[in-house]
């Protein structure tokens, strides 16, 4: 990987490379981010081993450009169960793509009160419940995520039910699952309120920005399921509109020893579809209009 691994600056310089992620992100986005990392750690001592990549800080930070009002730059973060990567063009930010996980979830001894991915998944229970039985045909691509009733290359261990893992970048994917503009107001709400979990990652105003542009595309939006939604299931969820793609899914172990999928391991994926993720059609229009190419 390229970049600065964190674990190996001093603190100070450290803090400062954490500090533009900060300023990047909103509270609630950052602090999801140094979760994730917490909870890496977290499984380092767990599992007492690979300690050269299971620690807090085992992340390689990068910036490309020159911090910027007006000139694009960008930065990214990489490692185990954390990818961002986040381009600035002007006042524009796009954060994309993203892949954010946890294995385990909740922090127990020195990491009790560290959660992550709360939102993603209870958020997203409370609208799967209220959609309607009789529209299972619609968005319910299964009702397992065990490996014996999924298809052989929805049951790995590593991209699990992703599409748009690594090496998807600017995938396009056909339409799967229920259209938003077909849902009455109420479950339009809870879809909006679940899209806004995965944008609220952002500042205020980009969140908002982003969140209109979904709004625009409803009616090429869509919402798919799998797996259960009792208190216990595992599930796969996808979002996909021609602005924003986002998918969940539980995991079984890799380092932890559940052999089938299960809440507390998840992985998160956010993408900027149709060509803007790593900002690439925003910065091709900004080279258009300043630099005549």
């Amino acid at each position: 990987m390229k970049g600065m691994r964190l674990e190996r600056l001093a603190d100070s310089d450290r803090d400062r490379a954490l500090a533009v992620i900060e300023a990047s992100l909103s509270p609630a986005g950052y602090a999801q981010v140094r979760a994730a990392m917490a909870l890496n750690e977290h499984l380092g001592e767990l599992i007492d081993d690979y300690r050269d990549t299971l620690t807090e800080f085992a992340y390689w930070f990068t910036v490309f450009g020159t911090p910027s009002g007006d000139s694009p730059w960008g930065w990214q973060l990489m490692g185990h169960h954390v990818d961002l990567h986040c381009v600035f063009v002007g006042g524009q930010v796009v954060l994309a793509p993203v892949f954010l996980g946890a294995e385990p979830t909740t922090g127990t001894g020195r990491f009790e009160g560290i959660t992550a991915f709360g939102d993603e998944t209870e958020v997203a229970l409370a609208f799967r419940r209220t959609l309607d039985p009789d529209r299972e045909g619609e968005f319910l691509m299964g009702s397992s995520l065990r490996a014996e009733d999924l298809p052989p290359e929805l049951a790995g261990p590593w991209n699990g039910r992703h599409l748009a893992g690594a090496g998807s970048d600017n995938l396009v994917l056909p339409p799967e699952g229920i259209v938003a503009a077909s849902l009455p107001a109420d479950q339009r709400d809870g879809l909006v309120e679940l899209i806004r979990v995965y944008l609220d990652r952002l500042p205020t105003p980009q969140a908002e920005r982003t969140l209109a542009l979904v709004r625009e595309h409803f009616d090429e939006t869509r919402f798919a399921w799998r797996g259960g939604h009792d208190d216990e299931c595992a599930f796969y969820y996808r979002i996909h509109s021609p602005v924003l793609l986002v998918e969940y899914d539980n995991h079984p172990g890799v380092f932890l020893a559940n052999p089938e999928p299960a809440r507390f391991h998840v992985h998160t994926i956010v993408r900027a579809p149709n060509g803007n993720d790593y900002g690439r059609d925003l910065l091709a229009q900004h080279y258009r209009l300043h630099h005549g190419g």
